[in-house]
This record gives structure tokens, C-alpha cells and sequence, in this order.
């Protein structure tokens, strides 16, 4: 989407405005000069109320004040801002308008309402109301709108969010540009739940369980199960941010401690035994995960029942013993009482007749001996006891090795603290830093008691899981299996494996994305902030700056206003750049599936604008000139709303690719109302 224009009526300070903007492929820049105060922000703004109908102002009536003051009663205004674009090969007006009416001594806004128009061969047509939100979200996604439409305000604001682990706009935004939000919303209408409103939820419940309580029963528990799995998913999710926060102002403090402490020697011992400690520490988790928890949870319940297994087995021996004293016939079996009934003879050769005493004597025994032996069948459970026994033993010698382990870990963090404590008392003795230490020493605790809380709760998820997948084994063996169940189990498995199939998909595909992202702004970043760094996006588009340098504490380095105004720089000129190659991307569909030519070509072509406002206020000359090359190489159209005295130092570096410039000034040096005109 390119801005070919924008016409402004009633809105704050512009009374009736209309300007131009650059769309030259070559020249594609428009500068816009006023002084603080003269409506730079308030152009800026009718952008986003044009196309969103919202505005960053604290008041949001928009309505110019001075025709607001002259309203008499019963009188209407209208506000109106309308926007000629050109996107996908055509061009479009966008117009939104909002009424005032005065009743009485008040003026009472009604919601404001958008049209869109086709512009072609000089003839409009209207866009029906369905059709036109759409075509607003495929010009350029309300999540995007502020990386391509900001001002310096919003990159302090967003450089802060940045430090305080607040990256969900970061996240969601680039979410949205490759189509992930869309998997997102798939996924959380497919999902496994109680509730009724996800696929398999719904086909879940009508399984009918009328009339079975037991099934019902499970159907309730492993709902309760899974309630119950989303909600600690939520809360380690909310830990983990605060755990960010934490991390980030613990950071913050030792920064402080450090600048407060004059010996170098004891600095750099220090950080070499934090970052010792932090290493053991991070090891903790992983080793409650992955061996305490994991040998608890195998053959445990053979180690709790050795002592009854002991006891067992003594006994069985005790059987044996006595009943071989006895020479008594208790490894005698059904079997053999049958072969020597079919015989016809004794086994001392007395013959057997049918109805003498020795054949009913046999027939009796016929009725009180077992299938299977006594003695077979306690060979039998004394083998499954030695069994179990043996298991019980390797779980001890597991167990007791993995105590060793995790011992062993304990005494390194403990050796490693006290030696940490030791040199983090020498560092400094000044107030600030006093203050800064013991604040420091909570904000560890903090962060050690929400690791502890995270693991409990990643361990509860596990013994979660294991129940519902013991319950759903249950519950298979419960349905019912008639005509109507049939059809649910099939569409619930079918949606089941739907759902675990997209979430794979989803899952890859955003490693994918997190992974571009960091490799754009890795290639972006060093062309506006010099110094051998690096930056790094985790899963939650966290962004952690780095060096190689082995005197830093895990590398990371303290960010500071040009180094962080400079990073978001690098993230919304990589965004412009995923956004380009998803048109090229589309071109290329386009192409494949319908072999228009035409059209491809035209999405390749598609561009976006960057409309930026006072952004290069807290950066230096030199990074200036950096900002400046690049963006409208980057960028297909570039409009800058600058002051005065920014203007002159980007116009130096803009000179052949501005096309427009624009004045804007205050009438009569009013606050209410302000004109802008062209320069020649």
C-alpha cells in the first residue's frame, strides 16, 4: 500500500487540508518540517483514525476546537479524513467521517463511520461494508499499523517494553505478518477442552454417556484434568514473564553495584564467580527435572512394596518347606486327577471301576483341586516377587546415585555462593550502592523462589498428562460403541490428530519466523549501531543484546538510549522486509495456481509506507546519516514529520530522494488550528 494523498476536514488543528505525498519509485520520500506544537503528531494521527478510527491522544474527540466553540445549538459538524491509496495494482479512497451534534450546552459524538471506494477510469464504486474491513486488515493489519506508523514517543515506549520483557505486540506482530495468528486462532478453536466451544470439546460432549455413570465420571475428571492444565500452562506464563522482569531489574542493579565499586580486581572476580553461580543455578531445574523427578516416577511403587515383597517370599518359602516335609500332594492339579480317572487305574495299579470307592474319592478330590497347582501357582508369584524385588533394588542404587548427583550440584552452588557473597560484600559501601545491594539480594530470592514455583508446576503438568492419558485409556474401554458414539469418537480422533498435526506445523513454522527475525535485524543492526554486537529473539521475541567478549557477564551488555532506539529501528525495517517477501511469496502463489502474470507482478511490486514522526530525535549525526541511506532503500515510500532543527541534518542525507517537502506552521500562532504548505 502506497499514500498517494490525504485531505483533512474538521480534524484538530486542520480545517480543511489536503496534501500529496511521494510515490516516485527513485524519490520516494515527503519531509514534513513544523516546530514542536504545530500539528506534526496530529497529521501522524489521522493516518491511524482514517483507517482504524483510533487515536494515541489522550482526548479522543477530534473535532477541531475552535468549530466546536462556534457550534450553536442544534448545529452538526462533520470530521472527515480521507486517504487515496494505491494497493495491489488499483486505487482505492478511504474516507472516515464522524458527527458532532450540539444538543443544549453539550456537543455529543456519534461512532464514527468508514466508507471505501474504487477509483477506476475516474468513476468510483462503493465497497460493501463486509468486504471493506477486509480489505483494510490486507492493506495493512491493525497489529502491524504502529511499526509503520510511529513516533519517537512510541519507540521510548517500545524500547522500554523491550527492557521489561513486554513483547507480545513484538510477537504478535510478526505472528500476523507470516499468517501464524491464524494457525493461533485454529488451534485455540480446536483444541482439546471442557468447553463447548472447540471442535473436539464439542465432539467430546456428545459422546453420549446417559445412563453409565462411570463413564460420565471420567469424562468429568479428565475435563477437570485439562481445565486444570490450561490454567497452570497460564499462570508458568505469567511467572515467566515476571521472571523476565526480575531478571532484567536484577541485571539493572548490578549494573549500579558495579559503577558504584572502584576496585577492578574485585569487579572482575566477582563477575567471574556470578557467572559461575548462575551456571550451576541454571543446572538446578534440569537436574530436578530430569533425574530427580524421573526416578521418582520409575519403579517406585516396587520400591515401596519391598518390604511386603520380603515378607512374600519368606512365606512362599515357608509353605514350601512344610509341605514337602508333609510329602503332601499339593503340586497336585486338576489335569492329573482327570488322566488317572481316564486311565482306569491307580497309580499303585489298583484298578478304578466307575462308582467304587477309590473312583468317588477321586471325583471328590476332582472338586476341591485347583486348575493350576498350589505350588506352581506360588512359584509363580514368588518369580513376580524376586521380580519386583529386583527392581526395588536397581530403583534404590538409581535413586541413591541420582541423590549423589544432585548433592554433589547443591555443594557446588553452595561453594559457589559463598564465594559470590563473599567478594559482592567487598564491591562497594556507599549508600546508592547499599541500596541497590540489598534490593539486589531480594530480587534473587524473588527470582529463585518463581524458578522453584515454575518447576513445581511443569512437574504437576506431567502428572497431568500421565492421568488423562491413563483416563482416556479407561474411557475407550467404558463407551458405549453404538451408531451415534461411532460417529463422535471418529470425528473427535480425526480432530485430535488435526489438531496435534498443526500444532507441529505451527510449531516449526514459528521457530522459522523467530529465526528470520533475528537474522534481519543481525543484518540491519550493525548499519546503524557500531560495536561488534549481536542481538538475540527468544520464543517470546524477548531481545537480549550480546557480545563475544570473555570479560562480560554471560556477553550481555547494558543497553542504553541510542543502542535501544536503534534496535527497535532494526526491528520495524525488518518487518518491512518479511512483509515484502510475504508479497513475493503471495506473487509467486499467484503465479502457480492461477498463472496470472499480470497480477504477480503487481504484488511483487507491492510496497508499503513508513510514516514516521520526530524518530530521529535521540540519535547522533553520524547515526543520522545511517538511519537516513537506508530506510527508503528499505521502505517503498518514506514520510517524515521532522523539527526544524532535525530537518536540515536529514534533508542533507535525503537530498536525492526527496521528492515532496512540506511546511507546517500555526495560524495566527494559534493552538487550535495550523496550515501546511508545499516548498517549492
Amino acid at each position: 500500500m502506497l499514500i498517494k494523498s490525504i485531505e483533512m476536514k474538521n480534524f484538530r488543528q486542520y480545517r480543511d487540508t489536503k496534501m500529496s505525498f511521494s510515490c516516485d519509485e527513485t524519490r520516494n520520500v515527503t519531509i514534513v518540517k513544523g516546530d514542536n506544537g504545530a500539528g506534526k503528531t496530529t497529521l501522524a494521527q489521522a493516518f491511524l483514525w482514517c483507517l482504524y478510527g483510533e487515536t494515541d491522544f489522550r482526548d479522543k474527540e477530534v473535532l477541531n476546537r475552535k468549530v466546536r466553540e462556534l457550534m450553536n445549538k442544534d448545529a452538526t459538524k462533520v470530521v472527515s479524513v480521507k486517504l487515496e491509496v494505491k494497493y495491489n495494482g488499483k486505487d482505492y479512497l478511504i474516507s472516515r467521517t464522524q458527527k458532532y451534534d450540539k444538543k443544549f450546552t453539550a456537543v455529543h459524538a456519534e461512532p464514527s463511520n468508514l466508507a471505501v471506494y474504487m477509483i477506476e477510469n475516474g468513476n468510483t464504486k462503493h465497497v460493501d461494508n463486509v468486504e471493506k474491513g477486509y480489505l483494510i486488515k490486507k492493506m495493512l493489519p491493525k497489529e502491524l499499523s504502529r511499526f509503520f506508523f510511529f513516533d519517537g514517543e512510541q519507540i521510548r515506549v517500545m524500547s522500554e517494553d523491550i527492557d521489561k520483557g513486554k513483547s507480545k505486540d513484538f510477537k504478535e506482530a510478526v505472528q500476523g505478518l507470516v499468517g501464524l495468528i491464524g494457525m493461533q486462532n485454529a488451534l485455540r478453536h480446536m483444541k482439546p477442552s471442557s468447553s463447548l466451544n472447540t471442535v473436539i470439546g464439542y465432539y467430546e460432549k456428545q459422546i453420549d454417556s446417559k445412563g453409565d455413570k462411570k463413564l460420565s465420571e471420567n469424562s468429568n475428571k479428565i475435563h477437570e484434568k485439562e481445565d486444570k492444565k490450561e490454567l497452570l500452562t497460564k499462570q508458568i506464563d505469567e511467572i515467566e514473564l515476571e521472571l523476565k522482569v526480575k531478571e532484567a531489574k536484577k541485571e539493572s542493579l548490578w549494573q549500579k553495584i558495579q559503577a558504584s565499586n572502584s576496585s577492578i580486581e574485585i569487579k572482575e572476580k566477582y563477575k567471574k564467580a556470578k557467572k559461575n553461580y548462575d551456571n550451576l543455578n541454571s543446572q538446578r531445574p534440569r537436574c530436578i527435572n530430569e533425574k530427580v523427578l524421573d526416578a521418582f516416577r520409575t519403579n517406585l511403587y516396587d520400591f515401596m512394596t519391598k518390604s511386603l515383597i520380603d515378607f512374600t517370599i519368606d512365606e512362599i518359602n515357608k509353605i514350601n518347606k512344610e509341605e514337602t516335609e508333609k510329602k503332601a500332594l499339593y503340586r497336585l492339579e486338576t489335569n492329573t486327577v482327570k488322566e488317572i480317572l481316564k486311565s482306569g487305574k491307580c497309580i499303585c495299579g489298583e484298578p478304578l471301576v466307575e462308582g467304587d470307592f477309590h473312583y468317588e474319592n477321586l471325583l471328590k478330590l476332582l472338586q476341591i483341586v485347583p486348575k493350576k497347582s498350589l505350588g506352581a501357582k506360588l512359584d509363580e508369584i514368588k518369580n513376580q516377587s524376586e521380580n519386583i524385588k529386583h527392581n526395588a533394588k536397581n530403583y534404590y542404587k538409581k535413586y541413591s546415585n541420582m541423590l549423589e548427583d544432585f548433592e554433589e550440584l547443591e555443594n557446588q552452588i553452595s561453594v559457589a555462593a559463598d564465594e559470590e557473597s563473599s567478594l559482592y560484600n567487598q564491591l562497594t559501601d556507599t549508600t546508592e550502592g547499599e541500596k541497590a545491594r540489598i534490593e539486589y539480594e531480594k530480587i534473587k530470592r524473588d527470582i529463585i523462589s518463581l524458578q522453584s514455583t515454575i518447576t513445581s508446576k511443569k512437574a504437576a503438568i506431567i502428572t497431568i498428562d500421565k492421568d488423562i492419558a491413563r483416563l482416556n485409556e479407561e474411557r475407550k474401554k467404558l463407551i458405549n460403541i453404538n451408531s451415534t458414539n461411532a460417529k463422535y469418537i471418529k470425528a473427535s480422533n480425526y480432530a485430535k490428530a488435526l489438531y496435534e498435526s498443526l500444532n507441529k506445523e505451527y510449531t516449526q513454522k514459528e521457530e522459522i519466523t523467530k529465526n528470520n527475525l533475528e537474522e534481519k535485524i543481525n543484518e540491519i543492526f550493525p548499519k546503524i549501531y557500531d560495536g561488534g554486537m549481536k542481538i538475540e529473539v527468544n520464543n517470546r521475541y524477548d531481545i537480549k543484546v550480546v557480545v563475544d567478549e570473555d570479560d562480560l557477564v554471560d556477553g550481555v551488555v547494558e543497553k542504553n538510549t541510542a543502542q535501544r532506539y536503534s534496535i527497535i529501528f532494526a526491528f520495524i525495517t525488518s518487518i518491512i522486509s518479511m512483509a515484502k517477501e510475504k508479497a513475493q511469496e503471495e506473487a509467486e502463489t499467484m503465479l502457480l495456481l492461477e498463472n496470472d502474470t499480470k497480477q504477480a507482478e503487481i504484488l511483487r511490486n507491492e510496497g508499503f509506507p513508513l510514516v514516521m514522526d520526530a524518530p530521529l530525535s535521540n540519535f547522533d549525526k553520524t547515526r543520522i546519516k545511517q538511519i537516513c541511506s537506508m530506510l527508503p532503500e528499505v521502505a517503498k515510500q518514506v514520510i517524515f514529520f521532522i523539527k526544524d532543527t532535525d530537518g536540515d541534518v536529514a534533508e542533507s542525507h535525503l537530498e536525492d530522494r526527496i521528492l515532496k517537502r512540506y511546511e507546517i506552521a500555526k495560524v495566527n500562532d494559534s493552538s487550535v488550528e495550523s496550515v501546511i504548505k508545499e516548498i517549492n
